[in-house]
């Protein structure tokens, strides 16, 4: 009967020791799954702050390109613009070109004449 006793003992240590390890286990898979929601709740909110950095730069891109857009057609109108009265002044001085030669030639005949 003694050598019985040792043995339950010896089983009750065990039983104990495994209740023990187990708790621990339970503990730790608690803690690992709590990390995990806590991840997957961190990678949730960061899918959801680089969707918004993202849309935003979209519409910063976006407000960059228009503004740029703007830039270029201002640029543009002012090229025509300048073009346009570069050919005006070149009209003019044609037209003064034109009309100084057609002087010299009556000041030429008027001064032939009077020779």
């Amino acid at each position: 009967v003694g050598d019985n006793s040792g043995s339950n003992e010896e089983a009750e240590k065990e039983k104990s020791f495994n209740e023990q390890k187990i708790s621990h286990l339970q503990m730790e898979l608690n803690q690992t799954t709590s990390s995990l929601e806590s991840l997957k709740e961190k990678h949730k909110q960061l899918r959801k702050q680089f969707k918004g950095e993202k849309e935003r730069g979209e519409e910063v891109k976006r407000g960059v390109n228009a503004k740029m857009e703007m830039e270029l057609r201002k640029l543009k109108d002012e090229l025509r613009a300048e073009k346009e009265e570069r050919m005006e002044m070149e009209r003019r001085w044609r037209e003064c070109a034109e009309t100084l030669e057609r002087k010299q030639l009556e000041d030429e005949e008027q001064y032939s004449q009077l020779a």
